[in-house]
């Protein structure tokens, strides 16, 4: 009867202390943390794709005018541009609010920089238009070398 009520008893503490713990505010957080930590990846890897195909202009400008740079430019820029609608729909517990600040702002800053390379694409590719027929030539010969060199990066990801 001793050991029944003993038992009785270790189990209710054990129920209380297991409570206590998946109710501590380490516990509301870890889920958090483990969403950031992949948001955070998320974002740093469209970033460092962005960077990639930026860098590939930098070697050869005339790889921008590949139908296959400019849709994956978008894509990724894209991508960047929701990264702050996707942080404003996480629900951070009260005591990671200075987190979710930080996470925010660094998604807002990306996505502002993302979006200003794009739009300068934009008008780059609009001027381009105008002058098509001699780029055209050079855009070819680019092409060709800019599909080798993006299946490579797109591989290596």
């Amino acid at each position: 009867m001793e050991a029944c009520i003993s038992t009785i008893i270790i189990l209710l503490v054990y129920k209380w202390l297991s409570n206590r713990s998946r109710n501590s505010p380490a516990a509301r957080r870890g889920p958090y943390y483990a969403s950031i930590n992949s948001m955070v990846t998320e974002c740093s890897s469209a970033m460092e794709r962005f960077q990639s195909l930026l860098n590939l202009v930098g070697a050869d400008s005339s790889i921008q005018n590949t139908p296959e740079w400019q849709k994956q430019i978008k894509t990724q820029g894209a991508e960047i541009a929701r990264m702050p609608q996707r942080v404003a729909l996480m629900q951070p517990p009260p005591d990671c609010m200075t987190v979710h600040s930080h996470l925010s702002g660094m998604a807002m800053h990306y996505a502002r920089w993302a979006g200003m390379f794009l739009e300068a694409f934009d008008k780059e590719d609009q001027t381009l238009a105008d002058t098509a027929e001699d780029e055209k030539v050079r855009g070819d010969a680019a092409s060709e070398r800019a599909t080798a060199e993006l299946q490579r990066i797109n591989a290596s990801d």
